[in-house]
């Protein structure tokens, strides 16, 4: 009996460290379907093909990595980038194939872009992020008979949400029209807990994909101030999205010892692609210091990073009730692992800001101290109680952290809804459609039903069988006993590491004093 009490303490304490560990390696994968419409309707609503360079701004946002695919639809649905992982190869065949968006198309047939883009959803995705981003500019329409179209626009709220909803997939919405059917396109992105963005001209697509990036991939980004942005030692890569006026000069930069570089003249570590409306840099092993942007001041601009070292914003609700709360947690990692060393965080100054609707502008203390909304005192995570005012629209949630020479931004939309509209019963045409008069034949995808795996073998039991039994557990005993060495070996060598060590001295260096050493000078 003893024995066996040692085994399973010892098999729990080889799972719990594996656990540990594999939820310390384990990043979410981003998993992204793009479906753009190319109906005839579209040479109004977007006659200067805008949706071209608004995808291409999208493909290069897109974190290397994660997987994506780009689908046309029309009166069928078809492939424009098939499904794949993101890698250089796969943006490049992306940029090449944004050249043949177009508006020729017949009908709008959302219902088989959905199941075309999401056909291999099959099951719930433990540890990957799911997005649907759905550009659009009309109705369900999917033949000459109203009722088909009816029909196909039910099936959609009556079977196709249900499903990617239990799948664990965010709809996302653009309508580029006011004819468009804003309720069909609100609720796939309510009820799915995506985001939905009413665009009134194809002028503002751009913009409105940089939103739906923020909302997909929740990118890391610094402050840009004045046109000025800082860089620390632990950034790898920078990313400046510049909004570019009609008629205005190319970006240019002016790097922290001086030098001036432009689309004519870059350096070696610098990627410069200009297209319709903006100009997309890429810095890579950045030079630490303050960076100066010559360019228009825009609003939407950002400075995107790839870093060790992050802040991390617990999620916010893409639709919140005015005058009601949300505990939000912010939090500071490096290579995944919480910082917790207090010297470090005594340095940083963490607050939130509401921006929006309209002038609003509210400010919430962000505190690790222990007091008011921060249930502990210095355990690394900064804690405050959300609690939106306002009119109905969009708004902001600014989340900001600054040290000595450490800066890290979120920036989180969200939609406002007025108190007083809260509490109305949900309009009838946003739940369902009246069912056609004579329903059309059945067209629908079926998803090919499991069948029940059958039972094998004979459940008697005879004395080879006995035998077997020991043999099995005789093995079982002996993987416990190296499991269970293996496990306490891991588990010491982990209780030893300091976790202070989780931050470099480097880092500490840079964020208490600023004074790290010699700063980085593998490039501008």
């Amino acid at each position: 009996m003893g024995v066996s009490r040692f085994l399973i303490t010892v098999l729990c304490g080889v799972l719990s460290t594996m656990a540990a560990l594999a939820q310390d390696a384990i990043k979410p994968l981003l998993d992204t379907r793009v479906l753009i419409d190319v109906s005839g309707s579209m040479k109004t609503t977007d006659p200067g093909n805008l949706r071209r360079p608004a995808l291409r701004l999208l493909v290069e946002l897109l974190p290397l990595g994660s997987r994506a695919g780009v689908w046309l639809f029309s009166q069928q649905a078809n492939s424009l980038v098939p499904l794949g992982t993101v890698d250089k190869a796969w943006k490049e065949r992306a940029h090449r194939a944004a050249g043949r968006v177009h508006s020729l198309g017949l009908l709008t047939n959302i219902e088989e872009a959905l199941w075309q883009a999401t056909e291999d959803w099959r099951e719930p995705g433990k540890d990957t992020q799911r997005h649907v981003v759905l550009l659009t500019d009309g109705m369900v329409d999917v033949s000459k008979d109203p009722r088909e179209s009816a029909a196909s626009r039910a099936r959609i709220l009556g079977k196709q949400l249900p499903r990617l909803h239990d799948l664990g997939v965010k709809i996302h919405t653009v309508a580029l029209s006011d004819q468009v059917d804003h309720a069909l396109l609100r609720q796939l992105s309510e009820d799915s807990g995506g985001w939905f963005e009413q665009v009134r001209s194809a002028d503002a697509l751009q913009r409105v994909f940089l939103r739906l990036f923020a909302q997909v991939g929740h990118p890391d980004t610094v402050p840009l101030k004045d046109n000025r942005f800082r860089v620390d030692q632990s950034i790898r890569e920078v990313t400046l999205i510049v909004f570019r006026p009609a008629g205005a000069s190319a970006t240019r930069l002016i790097t922290p010892n001086g030098a001036e570089l432009g689309p004519e003249t870059p350096a070696a570590n610098v990627s410069w692609h200009q297209d319709q409306g903006y100009d997309l840099l890429t810095l890579r092993a950045p030079m630490a210091g303050e960076w100066r942007v010559r360019a228009s001041a825009d609003p939407d601009n950002r400075v995107l990073i790839l870093t060790d070292l992050r802040m991390a914003v617990s999620p916010l609700p893409t639709r919140m009730v005015a005058g009601t709360g949300v505990a939000m947690q912010v939090g500071f990692e490096n290579q995944g692992k919480p910082i917790t060393r207090q010297e470090l965080l005594d340095v940083l100054q963490v607050s939130a800001q509401q921006v929006g609707p309209g002038e609003i502008k509210n400010a919430w203390p962000v505190r690790d101290d222990g007091q008011g909304d921060d249930p502990m005192a210095h355990d690394g995570k900064f804690q405050f109680r959300f609690v939106p005012s306002g009119n109905a629209g969009r708004a902001e949630l600014l989340v900001t952290a600054e040290g000595k020479t450490f800066q890290r931004e979120s920036r989180t939309d969200f939609e406002l809804v007025a108190m007083q509209l809260s509490g109305l019963p949900v309009p009838a045409e946003r739940i369902t459609t009246p069912p056609p008069s004579k329903p059309p034949p059945p067209n629908e995808p079926q998803l090919p039903k499991k069948n029940a795996a059958p039972i094998v073998g004979n459940t008697a039991m005879d004395g080879r069988g006995y035998i077997g039994v020991l043999i099995w557990f005789g093995v079982a005993n002996l993987l416990l006993v190296i499991g269970g060495g293996l496990g306490l070996w891991l588990w010491r060598r982990r209780a030893r590491q300091d976790p202070f060590q989780l931050v470099g001295q480097d880092d500490i260096q840079l964020l208490t004093t600023g004074a790290s050493g010699a700063p980085a000078e593998e490039g501008p």
